[in-house]
Formats: structure tokens, sequence, C-alpha cells
């Protein structure tokens, strides 16, 4: 009789898996142009361009939750499709910590998308 390691008891179909690595390959490609925004949006400042505060955080926490992705759900489905044992404790020691911060960054975006509505209407009131 095979000895059952935990977390190996799931199965992982080659669908899940393709479907899994191409919303990583997306993730990662968010991740990136997340960064780029970020960029622009603290060191491109012009002179008749609104405030870019709230964008810029925007930005960040969308890049967090593209990197979360990354860290949930592609490493989960890698570890179990290839019963990786170094994926696995890995995995178990930093998922609680990331799904706390994960909801976190879920909860805050609504918000910031509201405080930037309002940055850029205080923004075009006071032109005019």
């Amino acid at each position: 009789m095979e000895e059952v390691t935990c977390g190996y008891t799931e199965e992982v179909s080659m669908a899940r898996f393709a479907y899994i690595s191409v919303g990583g390959i997306v993730a990662c490609i968010g991740c990136v142009s997340n960064l780029l925004l970020l960029y622009l949006f603290t060191c491109r400042q012009l002179a008749n361009s609104p405030p870019q505060l709230y964008p810029a955080i925007l930005a960040f926490l969308d890049m967090l939750l593209c990197f979360f992705f990354l860290m949930i759900f592609v490493v989960d489905v890698n570890m179990i499709y290839n019963r990786s044992e170094y994926l696995f404790l890995i995995f178990h020691r930093y998922i609680i910590f990331t799904f706390c911060t994960a909801k976190l960054v879920q909860f805050l975006i609504p918000y910031l998308l509201m405080l930037g509505t309002l940055e850029r209407y205080t923004w075009i009131d006071n032109k005019q």
C-alpha cells in the first residue's frame, strides 16, 4: 500500500494546469505593466495633468493582486501537477499570510477607486 502525503490527494487535470498557467502569464504581464504605470504616475508629472497619487496607489495594489494570483494559484497548481515537495513546503509556509494580504488588497481597491474619482472631481472643479 502506497503512503499518501498530505496535499497530494488532490488531482489537477491538464486543462486546469493549462488554464492556470496561461493566467499566470497574464498575471506576470499585469505585474510588469502595473510597475510601469506606478513609475509613470510617480515620476512623470505634467503641469496640466491631474494629481496622480491615487492612480499610483491603485497601480501598486493591482500589481500586488497579480502577484498574489501567482503565489496562490500558479504555485498551487504547479505543486500538485508536478508533485513538487519543495513547492509544497514553501507554499504552506507563506499561504496564510498571502491569503490575508490578498483579501486586504481586494478590500482596499474599491475605496481607492472612490478616492481617485473624488480627487479627479476636485481637480476639475478647482480648474473651473
